[in-house]
C-alpha cells in the first residue's frame, strides 16, 4: 500500500532514513559472577555467560526435566520467534483483505511475499499445505455400509425418457435397449437408455456411460488393474468405441456388464475403499466429471430459461468454467477446514465444486428466481450422485434473496475465508455496497472478483484518505482460456501486403516399424487404426488379429487384394504356420507393400479410380461380369462382413442408388454411389 507524504519545497518527498547504531557490550570472563537477572539502567542487553564445559560430553541422563520442557517454547511457537527474528518491528497497519482485478478477462487472487511474512503462522496442518487437503477424507464410509439406505438421484434413462422427442434409438434400431452401470459404491447402478440425441448440444446417454466408465477405472482401480483396463486391447473405452463403430448394441452393452465384473469384487472386498484413503484431492477431470452428470440431468433440459434477465442490469446470469475455479482456489490456498462463499451463485456449479474439491464449507447466495430453482435441483442430485461415486464432501448451503439485504450474510462474512464475486456486469452502485460489506472481513481473508473494486492505479493521498478502498490490498492475476485468441484484422495499409512465409510444423517422429518399411508417420497411424479396428479383446494373447479379418483391414486402407490368388498368397506370408492369427508387425509389412504399389500404380487418377470402383463393383457382384447388384448380393456382402443389417435398410440403400426403385443397382449408379461416399 501506498502510504504519500506532503512533498517538500524543493519537490521530492522526504525519504525515510536508516541509522546504524554500533553497541559495545562488555563480556563476562568465565568464574566472574553472573550479572544480575534484571537489565542494567542504561539499557545495554545482558551478556549471555560463556560455559567453560559446553564442549564437553554430558554425564547426565538424556531424560529432560519437566521444568526445561516446560520453560522450552512448542515447535510452533519456536517457528513464529524465528520468522520474525531480526525483523525490526513496524507500526501497526490496517487489516487487508486480498482483492483480484483484471478488467478484461477473468482474474484470481493470491499472496505476495511481503504480506505472507506479517502473516501468524497457524498451528493446523492444512496451513502449510492448504491446497493439497493432507488431511481431507475422500472415502465416503456411509457408501459402503452394507445397510446403506437406496440413494434417490436422476438415472440416464429418467433425463432421455423425460424429452423423448430429443432423442432417437441408435443405429437406427426398431427397439431401444438399455443397461445398467455399477458405480464404486453399494447404493446399486444406473440405468441407461442406449439412444442418440438429435442435436449434438443435448445429452448423449452413450457418451456418458464411456467416459463414465473411464474415469472410474482411471481413479478407483488399482495400478496394476488400471492400466491393463485403459491401455491395450483390454481397454474398456477402446472396445466400447469399436463396438460403436460397428453399430453392435449387444456388444456394446456386453462390454459394459463386463465391467461390472470386474467392478463388483473390488467393492465387495475393499479395495475401492483402500484406493480413496490414499487420495487426499480431486483431478480436474474427476470433477468434471461428476459436475457435468449433475448439470446434464437437471440444468441442461432447462437451460433456455437461464436467458430470461433485463439485459443492462446488474442480474446477469453467467457461470465460469471449472478450470478456472480450480486456479481459483489454488491461488487462494482454500482448504477443507475453511469457509466459502459465493455471492450471486446463479445455478450453484461453484458452490458444488468447491464443496467436492477441496471438501470444505460452501455457501451460495442468488437472486434470480430460476436459477435458484435450478440449484435446488443440482443440490439434491450433488448429495445423492457423490454418494454413488462414494465421495466424502463438504457442507453446501444456498440461500435466496439480495446479497445485500439478507439477513445472514454478515454473519456469514465475518466467518469467511474465501468470498467469490462475479461481478463482471454489476453496476457501480452495487459494487459499492459490496466493497462496505467486506470491512467485516476477518483478517486474512480473500476476496476473488472478475472486476477489481479498488481502481486500477488507485493512491492514497490526502484527498482521499477516508477512502474505503485504502484498508485493502489488491493484487491482479491473468487467465488465459484454452480457446485460441481471435485473430485481429490487419489495417488497411497492410491488407494487400504479402504474406510472410508461414512456418512449418515440426515433424512427427517415426517408429523403428515405420522406418524399416518406409513408411510415413501418418501411413503408420492410418495402418494401426486399422489393426485396432479389426482386433479382439484377447488379440494380445495369441499373437494378433485372426487371418479371417485381413482383407477387412486392407479393405479399410483401401488397399484391397486384386484377387483371390493375391490373398492366399499374403496369408501364406504372414501366417505360414497356418496358426489362425496375424501379429502386427507382419501385418505392416503387407501393408506397406499394399499401400506403396497403390501409390505406384501407374495411369491418371481417373484411370485408377475407374478401376476401383470396377474392383468394389465385382465384389459386390460375387465375381459375375453382367448383372445388377440386388438386395441379394447386399445380404452375402452383410455376411460376409459379418454385420447384422435389417432387411429395411437394405432396401433404402438400393432405393437411394436407384432413384427409388427396387430392381437392382447398376454400374453407374453404383459408380455415382461410390464418387458421392468419396
Amino acid at each position: 500500500m501506498n502510504w504519500n507524504k506532503p512533498s517538500t519545497a524543493s519537490g521530492t518527498a522526504n525519504k525515510p532514513v536508516v541509522r546504524k547504531t554500533t553497541v559495545q557490550v562488555p563480556v563476562a570472563q568465565p568464574g566472574a559472577n553472573p550479572p544480575p537477572p534484571h537489565a542494567p539502567a542504561s539499557g545495554a542487553i545482558p551478556a549471555r555467560r560463556r560455559d567453560p564445559n559446553r564442549f564437553q560430553l554430558s554425564q547426565t541422563s538424556r531424560t529432560k526435566s519437566k521444568s526445561a520442557a516446560t520453560n522450552r517454547p512448542n515447535a510452533v511457537s519456536r517457528r513464529a520467534l524465528d520468522s520474525v527474528r531480526g525483523v525490526k518491528r513496524k507500526s501497526a497497519t490496517p487489516d487487508v483483505n486480498q482483492f483480484s482485478d483484471e478488467d478484461g478477462d477473468s482474474s484470481e487472487v493470491g499472496t505476495t511475499d511481503s504480506e505472507a511474512s506479517r502473516k501468524r503462522p497457524k498451528s493446523s496442518i492444512s496451513s502449510v499445505d492448504s491446497h493439497s487437503g493432507s488431511r481431507r477424507k475422500l472415502v465416503s464410509e456411509d457408501a459402503f455400509r452394507e445397510d446403506s439406505d437406496p440413494l434417490s438421484f436422476i438415472h440416464g434413462a429418467d433425463a432421455t425418457s423425460a424429452y423423448a422427442a430429443k432423442f432417437k434409438n441408435a443405429f437406427d434400431y426398431d427397439d431401444y435397449s438399455s443397461v445398467e452401470l455399477l458405480y464404486p459404491s453399494r447404493n446399486g447402478k444406473e440405468r441407461f437408455d442406449l439412444k442418440w440425441p438429435r442435436t449434438k448440444d443435448d445429452y448423449n446417454p452413450m457418451m456418458d456411460v464411456m467416459n463414465t466408465v473411464e474415469n472410474l477405472v482411471t481413479f478407483y482401480f488399482p495400478e496394476e488393474l488400471s492400466g491393463e483396463y485403459l491401455h491395450g486391447n483390454k481397454a474398456f473405452r477402446g472396445r466400447l468405441n469399436r463396438a460403436m463403430q460397428r453399430e453392435s448394441i449387444p456388444e456394446w452393452i456386453e462390454i459394459v456388464e463386463e465391467f461390472n465384473s470386474v467392478l463388483a469384487p473390488l467393492i465387495q472386498d475393499g479395495t475401492i475403499q483402500r484406493e480413496l484413503r490414499q487420495r487426499h484431492s480431486l483431478t480436474l477431470k474427476w470433477i468434471e466429471r461428476i459436475l457435468m452428470q449433475i448439470c446434464e440431468r437437471t440444468v441442461s433440459p432447462k437451460a433456455e430459461k437461464l436467458n430470461a434477465y433485463k439485459v443492462g442490469s446488474s442480474n446477469v446470469y453467467g457461470e465460469l468454467l471449472p478450470r478456472l475455479i480450480t486456479d481459483i482456489f489454488r491461488k487462494v490456498q482454500l482448504n477443507h477446514e475453511q469457509m466459502f462463499i459465493d455471492l450471486g451463485s446463479g445455478v450453484g456449479n461453484v458452490v458444488l465444486q468447491a464443496a467436492l474439491e477441496i471438501g470444505c464449507e460452501s455457501w451460495g447466495i442468488e437472486q434470480l428466481p430460476t436459477p435458484c430453482e435450478l440449484a435446488e435441483m443440482q443440490v439434491q442430485e450433488f448429495r445423492a450422485r457423490t454418494q454413488l461415486w462414494g465421495l466424502s464432501t463438504g457442507a453446501v448451503n444456498l440461500l435466496a434473496g439480495d446479497m445485500t439485504t439478507h439477513p445472514s450474510i454478515p454473519a456469514l462474512l465475518q466467518r469467511a475465508d474465501v468470498v467469490l464475486v462475479n461481478n463482471q456486469a454489476f453496476q457501480p452502485d452495487l459494487n459499492d455496497k459490496l466493497l462496505n460489506m467486506f470491512l467485516d472481513l476477518k483478517p486474512g481473508a480473500r476476496v476473488v472478483s472478475l472486476k477489481p473494486f479498488v481502481p486500477v492505479g488507485h493512491k492514497m493521498a490526502m484527498r482521499n484518505v477516508d477512502s474505503v478502498v485504502n484498508q485493502f490490498v489488491q493484487q491482479s492475476f491473468e487467465y488465459f482460456s484454452e480457446m485460441p485468441p481471435k485473430r485481429k484484422q490487419p489495417p488497411a495499409s497492410t491488407r494487400d501486403a504479402p504474406k510472410p512465409p508461414a512456418t512449418a510444423a515440426p515433424p512427427k517422429r517415426r517408429s523403428k516399424l515405420a522406418k524399416e518399411h518406409n513408411l510415413t508417420p501418418d501411413q503408420e497411424a492410418e495402418i494401426a487404426e486399422a489393426f485396432s479396428l479389426f482386433s479382439a479383446p484377447d488379440d494380445t494373447a495369441h499373437g494378433g488379429i485372426a487371418t479371417s479379418e485381413i482383407r477387412r483391414c486392407l479393405v479399410a486402407l483401401n488397399a484391397p487384394p486384386a484377387d483371390q490368388a493375391e490373398m492366399n498368397e499374403i496369408l501364406a506370408t504372414v501366417d505360414p504356420e497356418r496358426t489362425g492369427r496375424v501379429g502386427y508387425e507382419y501385418f505392416v509389412a503387407v501393408a506397406a507393400l499394399k499401400m506403396r504399389a497403390r501409390e505406384n500404380d501407374g495411369g491418371d487418377g481417373e484411370e485408377r479410380e475407374r478401376e476401383e470402383v470396377g474392383r468394389a463393383f465385382r465384389l459386390f457382384m460375387g465375381g459375375r461380369e453382367e448383372g445388377v447388384i440386388g438386395l441379394g448380393d447386399l445380404r452375402r456382402v452383410a455376411r460376409e462382413l459379418r454385420e447384422e443389417v435389417p432387411e429395411a435398410v437394405l432396401r433404402d440403400m438400393v432405393r437411394e442408388a436407384t432413384g427409388g426403385g427396387l430392381g437392382g443397382v447398376g454400374r453407374e449408379e453404383f459408380e455415382g454411389v461410390m464418387r458421392r461416399a468419396g
